[in-house]
C-alpha cells in the first residue's frame, strides 16, 4: 500500500497564496529552504536561536478554516459549501439549496481547487479581511 498524500501547500501554491494576499502568519506549516538560491522567503529564528530560509506553507483543514463555510446573500438563500469528488476532479462549490450553484471551481487536485476558490471569494469580496495581509485588525 503506498499513500502519496499531500499535507501541505507546496511552494509554488504557496507563492500563488502570497500573491493574492494572504497572510503569512495564517500559515500553519512552512517550507525550509536551502540557503542559496532563495528568490524571497521568510527568515524565521527558531527556539535554539537558529535562523532559517522558510516559506509559509498551509495545511487543507488551515485553508478550510480560511474559507467560509456558508455566504449570506441579499434575498436568496445563503450558499453553503460543499466539496465533493468524482474520482478524477474535486469540485469546491457554493450552492444555494443544495442544488443551484452560485459559483464552482473543478481541478484535479483539491489543494489548487482550494486556492482558486480562495482568489474568487477574494475577488468577490467574500473572503475575510482579516486573513489578509495589511488587513489586520
Amino acid at each position: 500500500m503506498e499513500f502519496k498524500s499531500q499535507i501541505a501547500t507546496t511552494r509554488k501554491q504557496s507563492e500563488e497564496l502570497l500573491l493574492l494576499g494572504i497572510n503569512p502568519e495564517t500559515a500553519d506549516c512552512h517550507i525550509e529552504m536551502a540557503p542559496s538560491g532563495i528568490d524571497y522567503t521568510y527568515i524565521t529564528q527558531n527556539y535554539h536561536g537558529i535562523v532559517r530560509n522558510v516559506i509559509p506553507a498551509w495545511s487543507l483543514t488551515r485553508l478550510l478554516e480560511l474559507i467560509p463555510k456558508s455566504l449570506e446573500q441579499t434575498n436568496r438563500p445563503n450558499a453553503d459549501l460543499d466539496i465533493s469528488s468524482d474520482r478524477m476532479y474535486w469540485f469546491v462549490t457554493y450552492e444555494e439549496l443544495g442544488y443551484d450553484v452560485k459559483h464552482q471551481e473543478m481541478k484535479k487536485d483539491l489543494f489548487d481547487a482550494v486556492i482558486s476558490t480562495i482568489d474568487w471569494l477574494i475577488r468577490e469580496k467574500y473572503f475575510n479581511k482579516e486573513y489578509l495581509k495589511g488587513e489586520e485588525k
